[in-house]
Parts: structure tokens; sequence; C-alpha cells
């Protein structure tokens, strides 16, 4: 990605600028491909940055894509293309130090432009494009009644009805929904408002004959106080300004203080001015820094020489200074933390309790703090070690002749407990090294019963672990997010080499090195394997095989609900489970490296009653294809009593149209069904016209007298699709 793009407005235009430090950080995304419907789209389309950075890939099976080698602290644009769509380029994000995961990217395919446009008797010029939008609330809902503009003015502006038919005008019908046929190409501001309250904001550029489709959020308030970096003292009269968009300013008051909003999805970063101290550029602030307390530091124009002089140092007027404190998560100063910086350039010191510059410091005082002297231009990484458990890196951009100020705060941290299997599950495995891989200080070895304890891992951020030992092959669990709590439970897999060579020779493959294995698997919480499932990887490598199947020779899974993918290109991917029955995808963030295994259990969306009645599969809300295979309905219950599957076209199953009941059965003991091909067919029958077709659980239990009692599940429904 372009390293450090900025966006900066120009009276009513934007201009883009960028620089480019040797940056050798890097980071990744995952997101899905919807369309403006909101629907999955574009599988096999070609995914890239408006930049022209070089990282692409393709939209996979379910409409996913995951791009590696990406620049932390860079602003692009996500763009879809193929021959069918056309191209769509999103609204500008910032791509933060930690993954950026659950993104979704707009699609407006060609045809529905073209649609568009004979509804409303507009023709393309044949050089403009178009901006599609949609105005969103907090919780994603679409927000009504906004009036939508561009700035600068461009293109002719409509809304949508509730048939979804173009209407002149640009408020916002209930969907939220919005386009501007015929736009100028340029940089662009995408405003929303009620009234005089701004409800939506996003940044885009408008490209000659393609697509620009933008989701426009609620805005974020930030607000806080500009001080002197040295003395605390509140500075008034200070410039401050939104880095993305230094057109967004104001002037801080008597106490400092001062307020922004600023575009959801871009970085927070600010600069300060005011005469007699140092332009100042602040960090990106991590995610859980308080937007309305964030801090602008200043160094007065004396102390800029002052300070490195106190090292016996010499600042250059055409490199970067960088002024910090390591906090603990109350953000108090943290001592004993060393301070690093990617690229490893500059001179790193650190001050003494009283804030004062002291050369024979290794690591931050009880001040926490440390500055770093002569630092290249641009995007730098600046990371710490430090006792008692990790610190949250973050982003500085540098700038000649200024200073750039901030604070890295230590994570809150948690307690993971689990126990190391190996393949078979049941095997404990002991005198193995476990660790955390983003945090590879953190490694205990596991007990003889495979039993091992993790301390001061960090809440709230993505996290996979590792296990090692002699005789097996490195495994990997999936990455998921560690979550508030202050403990947690999981438990790992390692794979023997003998195991693996094994898996492989049943596929007449080589165990290759450089690549790695996914071994997955789709279980209800009641144990079910779920049958009929296809898995892939995001994105697409190796061998996809169903253990359970001939050796893995089947194409979907069987009654283990079980998924290997041999050979699987290493990187930062994810793996999907798909119902080809269905729309239903799951998807898990899958760390695949050369020569290991990654295992773990693919989550099932819907599972989240793990005890008593209820609906599991299919989810609430699904769409099955019309003339798919029979699906497999799972669902929770006790073990006592028996079951029955009921179908009905009305949601108070006043008549049951089918049910699971046949001449020979009207009860089931097992917590799943399948039904027969022309009883599916029949079901599906009960939707061909588009309603939706419910479904309920009945259980039958016996009271102390013998008499029959009978409950019955909240329905569940599912919707058809035409072929």
């Amino acid at each position: 990605m372009t390293r450090g793009a900025r966006l900066f407005l120009a009276g009513a235009g934007v201009v883009l600028s960028a620089f480019s430090p040797a940056f050798s950080a890097t980071t990744w995304l995952q997101a899905r491909a919807i369309d403006t419907e909101g629907r999955p789209a574009a599988e096999g389309a070609i995914v890239f940055f408006g930049s022209g950075a070089p990282q692409s890939t393709l939209v996979t099976v379910g409409s996913y894509f995951v791009l590696n080698g990406l620049v932390p602290g860079s602003s692009d644009r996500l763009c879809i293309n193929s021959s069918q769509l056309g191209t769509t380029c999103g609204e500008y994000r910032d791509l933060p130090l930690d993954p950026a995961v659950r993104r979704e990217s707009l699609v407006v395919p060609s045809g529905q432009v073209d649609a568009w446009r004979l509804a409303v008797s507009v023709s393309g010029d044949g050089t403009s494009g178009q901006v599609y939008g949609e105005v969103q609330g907090a919780l994603g809902n679409p927000i009504g009644g906004a009036d939508i503009a561009l700035a600068p003015d461009s293109g002719i502006a409509y809304a949508f009805d509730s048939d979804g038919t173009p209407v002149a005008g640009s408020t916002t019908g209930a969907d939220g929904r919005f386009l501007f046929l015929n736009t100028t190409a340029g940089e662009f501001r995408a405003t929303a408002t009620i009234g005089t309250t701004l409800v939506g904001l996003a940044y885009g550029r408008a490209v000659n004959l393609q697509s620009s489709g933008v989701r426009l959020p609620p805005p974020v308030a930030l607000s806080g106080q500009a001080v002197d970096w040295e003395t605390g003292a509140a500075l008034s009269g200070t410039t401050v300004a939104w880095d993305f968009d230094p057109a967004v300013t104001t002037v801080s008051s008597g106490s400092g203080a001062w307020s922004l909003t600023v575009a959801e999805g871009l970085t927070r970063a600010l600069r300060g001015s005011r005469p007699g101290y140092r332009d100042a550029r602040t960090f990106q602030p991590g995610p859980e820094q308080d937007p309305a307390a964030l801090t602008v530091g200043l160094l007065s124009d004396p102390s800029y020489g002052s300070i490195p002089a106190a090292y016996g140092l010499i600042q250059a007027p055409s490199l970067g200074m960088i002024l910090g404190r390591v906090v603990d998560p109350s953000g108090f100063p943290l001592a004993g933390a060393a301070v690093t910086v990617d690229p490893d350039a500059g001179q790193v010191r650190y001050f003494n309790a009283a804030g004062t510059p002291d050369g024979s410091l290794t690591a931050t005082s009880s001040s926490g703090r440390f500055a770093v002297f002569n630092v290249p231009v641009g995007l730098v990484a600046v990371s710490v070690v430090a006792p008692g458990g990790p610190v949250r890196s973050a982003v500085a951009p540098t700038i000649a002749g200024g200073v750039t100020q901030g604070d890295l705060r230590a994570f809150e941290t948690q307690t993971v407990v689990g126990r190391l299997f190996d393949q078979s599950g049941t095997v404990a495995v002991g005198g193995a090294l476990v660790q955390v891989v983003e945090y590879p200080a953190l490694a205990v070895i596991s007990r003889a019963d495979g039993v091992f304890t993790l301390e001061d891992v960090p809440k709230n951020t993505l996290l996979s672990l590792r296990a090692a030992k002699d005789g097996y092959i490195d495994t990997y669990s999936f990455r998921r997010d560690s979550g508030a709590a202050d403990g947690r439970t999981q438990s790992l897999f390692l794979v023997s080499s003998l195991s693996v060579s094994a898996l492989y020779a049943d596929r007449s493959l080589p165990f290759d090195q450089t690549k790695g294995l996914i071994s997955t698997s789709l279980r209800t919480s009641t144990g079910f394997g779920l049958t009929g499932m296809q898995g892939t990887v995001v994105p697409t490598s190796g061998f996809v095989s169903y253990p359970g199947t001939n050796s893995g020779a089947g194409s979907a899974t069987s009654t283990l609900g079980n998924i290997n993918i041999l050979s699987a290109i290493p990187g930062e991917c994810a793996v999907a489970g798909i119902d080809p029955r269905s729309d239903y995808t799951t998807l898990a963030l899958a760390p695949v490296r050369p020569g290991a295994a990654t295992v773990d259990a693919l989550p099932i969306a819907c599972d989240v009653s793990p005890i008593g009645l209820g609906n599991i599969y299919p989810c609430g809300g699904t769409v099955m294809n019309a003339g798919s295979k029979a699906e497999e309905f799972y669902w929770n219950g006790l073990s006592e009593g028996k079951w029955q599957v009921q179908f009905s076209s009305d949601p108070e199953f006043t008549a049951i149209a089918i049910s699971s009941r046949n001449s020979n059965l009207t009860f089931l003991n097992t917590l799943s069904w399948k039904p027969s091909k022309a009883r599916w067919k029949n079901i599906l029958a009960l939707g061909l016209d588009g309603s939706p077709i419910y479904w309920r659980i009945l259980q039958r239990l016996y009271d102390a007298d013998g008499n029959p009692v009978d409950t019955v599940s909240t329905p569940s429904s599912f919707t058809v699709q035409s072929p």
C-alpha cells in the first residue's frame, strides 16, 4: 500500500500525498465482498488497491478475501474488478498495526448501474463515473431522511424508493441508500446530515467509468487537551487538526481543550501547531484509547535543541523526533520498558524519574518517558519490551523538524489455561512448548497430563497459540479475539510427524515442508458433525480432503464434519466452511506456516444454545438454494425424550404442512434429521413464491403417569432462492 498516504483538503478539492520510509512492519486484512442488496458477491474477482500498491488477491468462495504484506498506518481504497461486474472502489480506510478483520467491501455491478441509468433516463457520457452509498447507524442499520452531499459538488443525486428504484433527490429513503450519476473524477468528502446534525461521513475518490461504493457510518467525536510536553501545562491558542484531512481543524481554549469530528475507520492521529513550539504529530491511538481524552503534546523551540544536546546528540532538521511515555493499563507511567523503532534507525534515550534526560538509562524510569532522535521521516512503528506483560505497539507519523508524541499503553491481561492433546484428541501430550504466536516471550511447557497455563496474555486482541515438541510438527490454533475476560480455556492439538506422513500418503502426496496443513471440523455443541459441508482456504490453495469418505476422496464432509486442506500456501489466511445447499458460510482466521499444521474447530454462528431445546442449524434467515440436495437439520436438546421436526408456512404453526413423521416413524431418537429427496422437494415448494418457511422442533416426554408432555422450540425460518 502507499506508505503514509494522507488526504489533504485544499479549498474545494482534495489532493493525495505520500512519503515512503524503509518500513518493514506489515499487517494484513480480511474482508468480504457485498453487493448493493447486502448479498455476498464477486467470487473470482480481483481485489487491489486504488493507490496502485502492488498487493492483490482474488475473491474466493463465500466472497471472502485476505491480503497480506500491507503497510500499517496507510490509508487506501479497496477495489474489486471482474469483466462481469466492472470496477468498484470503496471509501478510504486505515490499516492499523493490528490486522484489519471482518471488513466488508461494497460491489456495485455494472449491470446494476445500467439498470439504474435506464430507470432515470440518464445515459453515461463516456467518461464520468458514479458514486453509490449507504448511510448506516452505529449498529449498521440504514438511516433514512438524511441529506447527502459530496464536496466538491459532483454528479446528479438520487435516492431510492421502497421498490429500489432511483428517484431524483438527495434525501435518503428508509433503506439509507443514495446514488450520484455522472460524477467528476477526483477526491470527495461525502456527508449525511439530518437537520444540522452530521450523521454520516466518509472520504472517497470518484473515477471515470468506475463506481465508488461508500458506506457513511456515524462520525467520531475526538476531544482532549493541548499541553506542553515537558511541563504538562495547558496550551491555549493551539491549532489542532486531523492528520488525514488537515482542513478539519480547531483552536484550543484557555484550558487547552479542543474537539474535532472525524470519519470512522480512518486514523485518529492529530497535528498541533503554536507559535514558539515545534509542529507536532501524535501517535495513531490504539483501540483502547478514549477518543474523548486525547493529548496533543508540543515541544518548545528551545527544548527541541536542548533535550538532544543533554544526551550529547544533535537533532538533524531533516529528520524526525519522537517523544513518548510507556504506561500501564490504567495510564500510569511504567518503569523498566525498553523501546525499539522500525525502521531500526535513530537514537533511543530515556528520562529519569523527574523527567530529566539521563543518558545512563537503558529503559524507562518511573516517569515512563523516552525519546527517539533522528528518526526517518514517514511512518515508524514504535514497540516496547516491558515487565509485567505486553505493551501495544503504535504507528508514529514522523515529520522533518517536528515532534511526534504519544503513549504506548500496556495491555490488560488474562490467564489462558488448557490441555494439549495429540491428533486423536484423547491422548494428552506433556513436555511440549505452548506459546502465544504474537508474543513469543509468553510461553510455558505443558505438564505430563497436557495441562498448561499462560499468564499475562493480552486481552481484546487477535491471538493464536503454537505447540511444539520433537516427533511432532509445529501446530497452531486459529487466530481469535482474546476477549475481555480475566481468564479463558482453550485446548490445543499437537500433530505427530508420523500421522502427517500417513495423511499425505493416503492422497499419494509427499508432505511438502514449504507448505502447511489445515485440519478443522464443523460440529454442533451436541457433538454432531455437520454433513455435506465444503472447505476452502482464503486465498485459495492446497488440496481439500474429507476424512471418513474413502480416505478423503469425497466432495463434502461426512458425519465426522472434518475437513483437511493439504499443502496450503503459508501466510496470513482464513479457512471457510461452506454449505453448498444454502448461503451459509463460516470463517476462521488461520495462520498457515511452512512445515506446520493449523488445527482448530470452525465456529457455527447459530450454535447458541448448548443446553436445552433450541434450533441451531440451519441458522435463522438462511437462504436455501432451490434444487439443492437435502439439508440436514440439527438441534440442541436434553438426552431425554423423542423428537419431531415440523414445517409450516405459518409462523404460528396453525397448520403443520410437513414433518419428519412417516408411516413407520412418528418420533426421532436423534438430534438431527435429513429429509428424503422427495420430502425435501416438498419442503422447498412451500417457499417457491418467496415466502419464509418456518421450522421447529417438538420434544415429547412422559410424566410419572405415562402421559405425553410436548414442548415446542421457538420457530426458525429460511427462504428459497430460485436457481
